[in-house]
């Protein structure tokens, strides 16, 4: 995968990724202009990463025009059932 500056906008670049299929031998290279990352972006996509990384009951992640929000949500647990049970193990 590449990406390189995009000439006709500044705002953008353009990624390049080439394809090689095994069974028929043949070269695909797809070419996609996307936006340039801007800081709130990069936020929101760590912000929902979290989610697929972590025990979550759910989350909602806002983008507004000057913030970010997120909720995140947990399951319900039995916090005296374990305090027990590290009391046990430790």
């Amino acid at each position: 995968m590449k990406y390189r500056e995009c000439e006709t906008s500044d705002d953008t670049y353009v990624k390049e990724e080439g394809w090689n299929c095994d069974s028929c031998h043949t070269k695909k290279v797809i070419k996609e202009e996307i936006p340039i990352p801007t800081e709130k972006a990069m936020l929101a996509k760590l912000l929902m990463s979290l989610s697929e990384r972590r025990e979550r009951k759910g989350s909602t992640v806002t983008v507004g025009l000057h913030e970010v929000r997120a909720t995140f949500r947990f399951p319900e647990h039995n916090l005296p059932k374990l305090r027990q049970d590290r009391v046990q193990l430790g």
